[in-house]
């Protein structure tokens, strides 16, 4: 399954699993855990897949990494791998 982000006038149609990249602005993103993250600041689209920019923190929007997308809720739940987020100081 392929998570689509579609920019358009007005509103179109959409099928499950997708999204138009500005309803993804401001959504918390909390870690599958529950741990917030932030919430979303950019959208940035690339060739291979779209990134979440959330603070310092760059998501690859892919099933791997984005769990949920809940529009309702205004969240998005993500599954990290080790070294994706910053280590504390």
């Amino acid at each position: 399954m392929k998570w689509e982000y579609l920019e358009a006038e007005g509103r179109p149609e959409l099928e499950e699993d997708q999204f138009l990249t500005e309803d993804l602005l401001d959504l918390e993103v909390y870690t599958e855990d529950g741990q917030l993250l932030g919430t979303v600041d950019e959208v940035l689209n690339n060739p291979a897949h779209d990134i979440l920019v959330v603070g310092e923190l760059m998501i690859p929007v892919v099933k791997e990494f984005v769990l949920d997308v809940d529009l309702d809720e205004e969240k998005i739940t993500v599954r990290l791998i080790p070294g994706m987020l910053p280590e504390p100081t």
